[in-house]
């Protein structure tokens, strides 16, 4: 109560700081806005789900596999849920409804990324301005001071005359009377002592201000850490998921190729897609309280926003330990040799995002089943060939070892030919993404990869702790052989 009362206290003396506050009240509404446009359909996908799992487990519990323990459970969270998706539904209702926010033109379908504040460069901010403050208020009271207390206004002239009975009648006497002037002029500065007590009332009211800024700015930054230190344990809680959903995936597409799944492996899938929605959406609350004591931190305290802010780095989703965005060139004689399924699976377990396929295996029935597979995991298809910007629907990959082959913007091309760093930088405006031989890459560009060369790469190790390297040189994009990089993997499938 005593910190709520000094604040107003504050807040009243400084209609700056009042009006900061009521910017930063705005401000917290339009992110508790935004990340509730993203739980919402976070809820409803966890309700679908909870609401299967409750109908197989009631199955269960009747065949005498399943407690009723566990079915009370899963009722609550469904009513738990539904409450949490209405007081959200709720929310959006009242701010674009009633209240009518401007904010609520955007969507909220895109997740922001995970930010921290540069702390010491707050308070660094906050004590200059502290320190300018005091200065200008002190030189302006003392101005204030000098001017009331002026030497001029102190000056003193004052006339006298009188008659003087003492002495003599001679002519030294001083009988007579007397004329003259007194003249007072002050030697140093002479403020009054209620005028002394004002100013350094005010330097102190300036300097309890600075202090009360600093201390908020001390308690938000303790909270966003603890909120970062939130929302990176649920991401990688997610991840944990994804690959329990991998895992589980696979054992029952195994299951299905021989007619039927085991209860207990697809009650466990359903349970690990609730839990990759739970990390999800806490993920997505810890953001959002994240986001609104930022906004309140720079807002309350009137920092420019301009380098305070920072990005969290993570770990994409679902890349197990393997860096970087991976593509291969995948030929029909290579895939003739595999099953879809197969080269599906061994594909997005390796971390490939984009296949490159050659026009006969495009233009097979293999093809077209491979490019469904990939895309329901996923995985960018490509198809190799000169020509029309897409075939099918499907975008083309450019092969070409001159640049004077190239013509127009394509969304893929892979270089094998030679150039300079001018000709590489030319390369780069026809590309969405370009891959070169590793010994043209003369700058980095997140647009930019290298044709890894597999030749003496003997192991799977080998190879990670190639790309490591690469990566931290600052390449991000890797193109493979497919058949040279099955005989890295020799067959193997982890």
């Amino acid at each position: 109560m005593e910190e709520l009362s000094v604040e107003r206290s504050i807040a009243d003396k400084n209609p700056d700081l009042y009006r900061r506050k009521l910017l930063s009240l705005y401000r917290q509404n339009f992110v508790s806005y935004y990340f509730a446009k993203l739980k919402i359909p976070i809820l409803k996908e966890k309700l679908k789900i909870l609401r299967r799992l409750l109908r197989v487990k009631k199955k269960g519990y009747f065949y005498g596999v399943e407690l009723a323990d566990s079915l009370f459970k899963i009722k609550r969270e469904i009513e738990k849920t539904k409450a949490e998706l209405s007081q959200y539904e709720q929310l959006i209702y009242t701010y674009c409804t009633i209240e009518k926010f401007s904010f609520c033109k955007y969507r909220g379908d895109a997740f922001p990324p995970l930010i921290s504040v540069r702390f010491e460069r707050v308070i660094k901010e906050l004590e200059r301005s502290e320190i300018v403050g005091e200065e200008e208020s002190l030189n302006e009271g003392e101005k204030l001071l000098d001017l009331k207390h002026n030497w001029r206004h102190n000056v003193k002239l004052e006339a006298y005359l009188y008659y003087n009975t003492k002495g003599d009648s001679s002519f030294f006497s001083k009988q007579g009377f007397v004329a003259g002037v007194n003249l007072s002029v002050p030697l140093g500065k002479s403020y009054g002592e209620v005028d002394r007590l004002k100013l350094l009332q005010e330097q102190d009211n300036l300097k309890r201000e600075g202090s009360y800024l600093e201390n908020y700015a001390n308690l938000l930054f303790r909270e966003e850490e603890e909120k970062v230190s939130d929302a990176v344990s649920m991401w990688y809680g997610m991840d944990i998921a994804l690959e329990r959903i991998r895992r589980e995936s696979y054992r029952l597409k195994s299951e299905l190729k021989k007619g039927s799944v085991f209860y207990r492996d697809y009650v466990a899938l359903l349970e690990n897609l609730k839990d990759y929605l739970d990390s999800k959406f806490e993920f997505i609350s810890s953001e959002s309280l994240l986001y609104r004591r930022i906004v309140n931190l720079l807002t309350i305290t009137g920092v420019e926003w301009k380098d305070k802010l920072k990005y969290v780095r993570l770990t994409p989703l679902g890349n197990r330990f393997r860096v970087g965005r991976r593509f291969v060139i995948l030929k029909r004689s290579e895939a003739n040799i595999l099953s879809t399924n197969f080269i599906a699976e061994l594909l997005y377990t390796k971390g490939i995002k984009g296949v490159v396929m050659d026009k006969s295996l495009f233009d097979s029935e293999k093809g077209k089943n491979l490019i469904r597979a990939l895309s329901g995991m996923g995985i960018k298809s490509y198809v190799l060939g000169v020509g029309k910007f897409k075939k099918d629907g499907v975008p083309l990959c450019l092969s070409a070892k001159s640049l004077n082959r190239i013509v127009g913007r394509w969304q893929c091309v892979i270089f094998e030919g030679k150039t300079d760093k001018s000709g590489l930088k030319e390369l780069l405006k026809k590309a969405d993404i370009l891959f070169v031989p590793q010994q043209e890459a003369y700058f980095h560009s997140d647009r930019l990869g290298v044709i890894v060369n597999l030749r003496q790469i003997t192991s799977e190790l080998e190879l990670e702790d190639k790309l490591d390297g690469l990566y931290k040189s600052g390449i991000k994009n890797f193109l493979f052989d497919f058949g040279k990089l099955m005989n890295v993997y020799s067959g193997g499938y982890n």
